[in-house]
């Protein structure tokens, strides 16, 4: 009896690259995955220019019909294969990606000087559960 291989996502960067629908900003986060393809999230985030925060945080406000949509989940797979993690199902995808847009949506907030974001924490990881990502800032700061 053959061993059933279990089901993965994988995104195929190539095949991002070529899709004209997608934006430039993730083909050119595809290929850059194919030179360095480890990146967490937080490196991610840190280096989003604001022209791309703002962007990405468009991108967390389309409604499940929205194409564009698409294009998040990709982004979402893409750095969730960066940092090494395995997703199994389309409930752990949804799951990732429901924590993406938070992380978007934190960063945003911090751009604006509302939040201090602990970037170095930001991950799929479930290792990093328990470490603090957002901060609320002192009155004084």
């Amino acid at each position: 009896m053959t061993e059933k291989q279990p089901k993965y996502y994988y995104v195929q960067l190539p095949d991002v690259i070529a899709k004209k629908q997608f934006s430039n900003h993730t083909r050119l986060l595809a290929a850059n995955l194919m030179d360095n393809p480890y990146m967490s999230v937080g490196n991610y985030l840190t280096n989003l220019s604001d022209v791309d925060l703002d962007y990405m945080s468009g991108l967390t406000e389309v409604v499940d019909t929205d194409p564009k949509l698409q294009e998040l989940i990709i982004i979402t797979l893409m750095l969730l294969q960066a940092e090494g993690t395995i997703v199994t199902c389309e409930d752990d995808v949804i799951d990732h990606l429901s924590s993406f847009k938070m992380m978007i949506a934190g960063a945003a907030l911090g751009r604006k000087g509302y939040i201090k974001v602990n970037y170095e924490n930001l991950s799929f990881n479930d290792d990093m559960s328990d470490l603090i990502v957002f901060e609320k800032l002192n009155e004084e700061d």
